[in-house]
């Protein structure tokens, strides 16, 4: 009878759940980078709003548009996404945790994103494959220096023109850029 007590008092969740914040915030995002983010976050919005600032450094939940920065930051190494996204043009329908934590590679990034990369994890880019809509050289290379980018790929040397290519010569230098490719098919 004792025993079944005992393990009635184990068992209950309240106590259960007390005990998990019993350890610290580092520990639990350690702990947290072992699992897809997917998987993380339906658990954090399921078990309370402590386990979902946590995670996403956010403390409201759902934020949507880059004005949204993370409240804290938050360890996302084990989330990231590697594959080239090309995101809308509409910066204000993206999911802020994505843009700014788990994010790694765009494609042809609009230039309502170029003034937030600095604030973003992104550290690979492809730019000037979409020929309609390039943005425009000023402001790609006024922001460019800002980022966290570390490869850059131009994908059309067709579409830089000799002022593009000194302004990005001229930017590089302040850039974080370490792998810089230029595809001229």
């Amino acid at each position: 009878m004792e025993k079944a007590q005992q393990d009635k008092k184990t068992s209950t969740s309240p106590g259960l759940i007390t005990s998990y914040f019993l350890l610290p915030s580092e520990i639990w995002n350690h702990i947290l980078t072992f699992v897809g983010y997917r998987i993380t976050l339906l658990i954090a919005k399921q078990i309370n709003h402590y386990f979902y600032s946590l995670i996403t450094g956010y403390h409201h939940v759902g934020r949507f548009g880059l004005q949204h920065k993370p409240d804290t930051l938050v360890d996302t190494k084990g989330w990231c996404i590697m594959d080239a996204v090309n995101l809308t043009k509409d910066s204000d329908s993206v999911p802020s945790f994505m843009f700014y934590c788990i994010l790694r590679s765009v494609r042809d990034l609009p230039s309502a994103y170029l003034p937030y990369l600095g604030d973003s994890q992104i550290i690979r880019m492809t730019a000037f494959s979409d020929y309609e809509n390039p943005p425009p050289p000023e402001l790609f290379t006024k922001w460019l220096p800002n980022s966290m980018i570390t490869h850059l790929i131009i994908d059309n040397l067709f579409s830089f023109n000799d002022h593009m290519m000194n302004l990005l010569a001229q930017a590089l230098p302040q850039t974080h850029i370490t792998n810089l490719e230029i595809d001229d098919t």
